[in-house]
């Protein structure tokens, strides 16, 4: 690992350290049991941390992606939304399995396999604002007989469900004149060989640098190219936490 990686897992170790003084939980995925990652999704928007109340899901709904997409084809906030949950899903696997230690099931062959493919998304899921990494079913969980099946054709011990939520928030002065930072949300499901939901847990980032705002006005470009580090923060908690 390099200086960078290697102070981001530093980081990690601290604040999973920290958090984990009010929140016990000894559950521990263990290296000779292997993990399928049944789907990674995230928000497409970047919206204002501080705008995330009670009517978040109106901001973060349909109507507003609707709108997004359509009037946001130059914002690269949306422009690389597909991008930065693909970079996630390929993070997450990789994460664990270098700094974890454990087997990754081959996304190819979830989504090839006989009982993934059998997975039909709840009617619900036409709300789903969200939006998955690539070849994904919009599935969050799967209940437990199909979770049973499913690892016994992977040969796998547990799944997981993986949500980003990405967010811009003020940390100096204001949206007229002051300095702002990305911050990342990751909520990690994971179930058992079965389908017991072994951990809901979740894990937050921001990022060090900081982007200078002016009369609302601010470089998005820069913005996102924050994330990737962030999102990577955000795994290594996860994963010094529960290894």
């Amino acid at each position: 690992l390099n200086m960078k990686k290697l102070n981001i897992v530093f980081l990690a170790i601290f604040t999973t350290i920290f958090l984990s003084s009010c929140i016990s939980n000894n559950f521990a995925i263990k290296a000779n049991e292997p993990v399928a990652i049944l789907s990674v999704r995230g928000t497409l928007n970047v919206p204002w941390l501080e705008e995330r109340d009670d009517d978040y899901k109106d901001l973060d709904g349909m109507i507003t992606n609707s709108i997004n997409k359509i009037f946001g084809k130059n914002n690269p906030e949306i422009q690389t939304a597909q991008d930065r949950i693909n970079y996630a899903d390929e993070q997450f696997a990789y994460l664990l399995e270098t700094n974890m230690g454990i087997t990754v099931v081959p996304k190819d062959k979830i989504i090839n396999s006989k009982q993934y493919k059998a997975i039909t998304p709840s009617i619900f899921t036409f709300s789903d604002t969200k939006i998955y990494a690539d070849n994904y079913k919009k599935i969050d969980e799967i209940g437990s007989q199909k979770t049973k099946l499913l690892l016994r054709e992977l040969n796998a011990k547990s799944t997981i469900f993986v949500t980003f939520t990405f967010n811009k928030k003020v940390v100096e002065g204001s949206k007229l004149k002051g300095q702002i930072t990305a911050s990342v949300t990751m909520d990690v499901d994971v179930y058992d060989c079965k389908g017991h939901q072994k951990i809901m847990d979740t894990f937050t980032a921001d990022s060090s640098q900081l982007v200078e705002i002016l009369k609302t006005n601010y470089d998005k470009d820069a913005l996102v190219e924050l994330f990737p580090e962030i999102i990577d923060l955000v795994i290594n908690q996860f994963i010094v936490k529960y290894m």
